[in-house]
């Protein structure tokens, strides 16, 4: 999963080179920090979200299978 959203968010991306992805298991949950440069954070967010609403619901996907929650956190 989180080599998934580190290839979609590069796409997304004009500044590949800052595009991080952290790892962490948190309780019942596994949570994905991304991190990019501070001017695209717009582009991974999208209109009105869009953008992240589209990979938490690939991650939701995931979930079902996993049994685990997946968050996404946009630093």
């Amino acid at each position: 999963m989180k080599d998934l959203v580190d290839y979609i968010t590069t796409a997304l991306v004009d500044d590949r080179s800052s595009v991080h992805v952290e790892e962490r298991i948190e309780r019942n949950a596994i949570v994905y920090q991304l991190y990019v440069a501070d001017g695209e954070t717009g582009r991974v967010i999208g209109r009105e979200g869009k953008i992240a609403n589209a990979l938490r619901l690939l991650m939701d996907c995931s979930m079902r299978r996993d049994k685990k929650q997946h968050i996404l956190k946009i630093m």
